[in-house]
C-alpha cells in the first residue's frame, strides 16, 4: 500500500534552522572547494537525527544542488580546465557509484564509526597540506616534456601551467569518489588539494575544476 508523506508547518517549523545553516555551509564549501556534505552529512546525523545512510545521501542530494549552481557559475566565468577534469571524471564516476551502494550494505553502526574516522582523517590532510609548500612542483611530477595547458577566461587572463603526472591524479580521484559515495565526503578536498599543493595550479583554476568533477561524480552517486 502506497502512502503520502506530508509535512505540517509544525514539522516544518522544527527545522526551520536547517536553512540558515545550509546557506553557511554552502558558502564556506563552494569558495573554497571542498565538499559541502563534508559539514550537512555530520549535521544531519548529529544534530538533525538522520541514520548514517540517510544522511548520507542527504548530504550528497543537497551537495548536488549547490555545486549545481557553482558549476554553472564557474563555467561562465570559463575557468574550468575541461581536459583534466574529464580524466579525473573517468576515475571518479564509476568509484562513486560503487562507494554509494557499498554505503548502504555496511552495518549503519559501523558506517557511523567509518564516518567519523575518515572525517578526522580529512581534517589531518587538510591541516597538514595548509602548511607552506615550496614554490615550484617537482619536475618528476610536473612532467615538463607536456604541453602548456591554456585556459581563458570570461575577462581575457589567461592561465598557463603544466598538469602533474595524470595517473597519480586519476588514483586519487578514485579514491575520492569513493570515500564521496561512502561516507558523502572526500573527492574535492583531494581533488582540490592534489592540484593546488601538486601540480600548483592557479587556485581559480583548482577549485572551478574540482567543484565540476565534483557536480558530476555526485549527481551520479546521488
Amino acid at each position: 500500500m502506497e502512502t503520502e508523506t506530508v509535512f505540517t508547518l509544525e514539522q516544518i517549523a522544527r527545522v526551520w534552522y536547517v536553512f540558515p545553516v545550509a546557506v553557511l555551509f554552502s558558502t564556506i564549501a563552494l569558495s573554497s572547494g571542498i565538499s559541502g556534505a563534508l559539514f550537512f552529512s555530520p549535521f544531519f546525523l548529529l544534530v538533525v537525527g538522520l541514520g548514517p545512510a540517510q544522511a548520507i545521501g542527504a548530504g550528497l542530494m543537497t551537495e548536488l544542488a549547490g555545486t549545481g549552481f557553482a558549476t554553472a557559475n564557474y563555467l561562465r566565468q570559463k575557468v574550468v580546465d575541461f581536459k583534466t577534469a574529464r580524466l579525473l571524471l573517468a576515475a571518479a564516476v564509476p568509484t562513486i557509484v560503487a562507494g554509494s551502494i557499498l554505503s548502504h550494505l555496511i552495518d549503519p553502526g559501523m558506517l557511523r564509526l567509518v564516518f567519523g574516522g575518515i572525517l578526522f582523517a580529512l581534517a589531518l590532510v587538510m591541516l597538514l597540506v595548509a602548511r607552506p609548500h615550496r614554490a615550484t612542483p617537482s619536475p618528476r611530477f610536473l612532467q615538463p616534456h607536456r604541453p602548456l595547458t591554456r585556459v581563458v577566461d570570461s575577462q581575457g587572463q589567461v592561465y598557463e601551467y603544466r598538469v602533474c603526472y595524470r595517473p597519480i591524479g586519476m588514483g586519487l580521484a578514485g579514491v575520492g569518489g569513493v570515500l564521496t559515495g561512502l561516507m558523502s565526503a572526500g573527492l574535492p578536498e583531494i581533488t582540490t588539494t592534489q592540484l593546488v599543493v601538486r601540480c600548483h595550479l592557479p587556485p581559480r583554476i583548482a577549485v572551478a575544476t574540482s567543484i565540476f568533477v565534483l557536480a558530476v561524480s555526485v549527481l551520479a552517486g546521488a
